[in-house]
């Protein structure tokens, strides 16, 4: 005979051992349990990640964006993960680095203050960040492009 027990994202089934007398763990399936979020609450992740969009210099905290939104953080994380297909840390780095690669294709700007614009306290991280997920440096990427 066969029984489950939930346990995170597991479902383990134990099945009686009729000889020994105890339950012995026999199959161990993983079980996908997204959280899908309603049409109110699609609503709300797409008005939040225009808010997000509207100012990619502001540090945003879950904590604050749950109290905007009304979602609590859980429903915020993941529902903003299944929506968007990544979570909002990485939303918000794609958005700063998309910005910066703009700003230094259109020049005129130093890599400081282009690093300032897109949320960066210093240019340091700035450049870690961008070379992370470009490949190379700002320097080299205004290099390469113009």
């Amino acid at each position: 005979m066969l029984y489950g027990m939930g346990c995170l994202n597991r479902d383990v089934y134990y099945s009686d051992a009729e000889q020994s007398g105890e339950s012995l763990p026999c199959i161990i399936m993983e079980k996908q349990q997204q959280y899908v979020p309603g049409e109110e609450e699609r609503e709300v992740l797409i008005q939040l990640k225009i808010y997000i969009d509207s100012d990619l210099r502001k540090q945003h905290s879950n904590k604050e964006l749950s109290s905007i939104s009304g979602l609590n953080r859980t429903k915020l994380c993941n529902g903003f993960k299944v929506m968007f297909g990544c979570t909002i840390y990485q939303y918000i780095i794609q958005q700063r680095i998309e910005l910066s690669k703009q700003l230094l294709l259109t020049g005129g700007k130093e890599i400081k203050d282009i690093s300032y614009q897109c949320g960066y306290k210093t240019v340091q991280h700035f450049g870690t960040v961008f070379k992370k997920s470009v490949g190379v440096t700002p320097k080299e990427f205004q290099r390469i492009h113009n």
